[in-house]
């Protein structure tokens, strides 16, 4: 039975951490001061994190409970420095470039269409809650996360329960530990890891991709405070009437939403085009690139398929924009951004 204590925890690590170290990367690398950018970015940083401190941990074959302490430390002064951010944020108000740009709405009908957009996210979370659906994908990702609290390594313990000291069963989950972060998360909330991958999981990424469909919505229009929400509307339509199969990115985002690949297809790459969009705006704003190196080591993280579905995303837009734009230069700007795909890749490469 879950406690206030659980849930309390939960939103912590799922919910107020990545708000507090979005906050300081937002303000750190110049971008949007809102909350769904803090947001946003905040848990990709938080992923990206997690991809840099326990790949190197499970090949040491340290203990889960070490690496788990290790990432909460980092976790703890990322977000004491993003506290120190906020403040000071709060202390010296600049008006934003956004709200410059914004044109006369009346206060109500901003609100009115807020309270619509927030019902319709609201529909969403009650419906994956209620109607949640599992498949065979479980026995990896949960049981993977379910076998870390129970024997306290980290990808060691087969299907069948026996323990084996070759990594090379588990290495397509070497260098993309997702299960790592909700085995983390239940590990220090208390909340079991299958009520947590199936019930809280799906809820957070509810939230995490509509923070990233409102920072779309303003890219798309920055001279309306309204079509923003109107826009978020929209694309959960999409969302609920796109389950044409069982691989399109609706149906992984609204019924698998507790797998790497399912994150990558529903968020990875929503939040990839968001940042290309602002790369098109402004393609000299350097820090946009660290933003996208950020991303592409978080999508590592998800999944094998994030991994090469991003370096190819990346490249792609590299082309382009260094062919559109005329500056040959953006080229290593955007190989600097491919570097945590090239070193985990090179690493994969090496263990098969």
């Amino acid at each position: 039975m879950l406690t206030a204590n659980n849930i309390i925890i939960a939103v912590l690590i799922m919910g107020l951490v990545p708000l507090f170290i979005g906050a300081g990367v937002c303000r750190i690398l110049r971008l949007r001061k809102t909350v769904s950018a803090f947001y946003a970015v905040g848990m990709f940083s938080v992923w990206a994190l997690a991809q840099l401190l326990i790949v190197p941990c499970i090949f040491m074959q340290t203990s889960f409970q070490f690496a788990c302490m290790f990432y909460l430390a980092v976790l703890l002064i990322c977000s004491l420095a993003g506290i120190a951010a906020l403040v000071f944020m709060v202390m010296q108000p600049e008006e934003s470039e956004d709200k410059k740009k914004q044109k006369g709405w009346k206060k109500a009908e901003v609100v009115i269409i807020h309270i619509l957009m927030a019902g319709v996210v609201g529909f969403v979370i009650y419906n994956t809650a209620v109607l949640q659906h599992t498949d065979a994908d479980d026995a990896t990702y949960v049981v993977n996360a379910v076998d870390m609290l129970r024997t306290d390594t980290m990808f060691r313990t087969m299907v069948t329960g026996e323990y084996t000291d070759n990594m090379l069963q588990f290495i397509k989950y070497l260098v993309a530990p997702w299960s790592f972060f909700g085995a983390f998360a239940a590990f220090f909330s208390g909340i079991k890891v299958t009520v947590l991958f199936h019930t809280v999981f799906p809820q957070v990424m509810i939230l995490l991709v509509t923070a990233v469909y409102y920072e779309l919505g303003t890219s798309f229009f920055m001279k309306s405070a309204v079509y923003r929400p109107v826009f978020v509307i929209f694309a959960w339509m999409f969302n609920l009437f796109g389950c044409a199969s069982i691989y399109s990115s609706e149906t992984f985002l609204m019924m698998r939403s507790w797998q790497g690949k399912a994150v990558v297809a529903g968020i990875g790459i929503p939040m990839m085009i968001l940042i290309f969009i602002e790369m098109y705006a402004d393609i000299e704003k350097t820090e946009l690139f660290l933003l996208l190196a950020v991303v592409n080591c978080s999508m590592c993280f998800m999944s094998g398929v994030g991994l090469a579905l991003s370096c190819i995303m990346t490249g792609s837009y590299a082309v382009i924009y260094s062919l559109l734009f005329k500056k040959p230069k953006m080229l290593l700007y955007f190989g600097a951004a491919l570097l945590p795909n090239a070193v985990y890749g090179a690493f994969y490469l090496s263990l098969l």
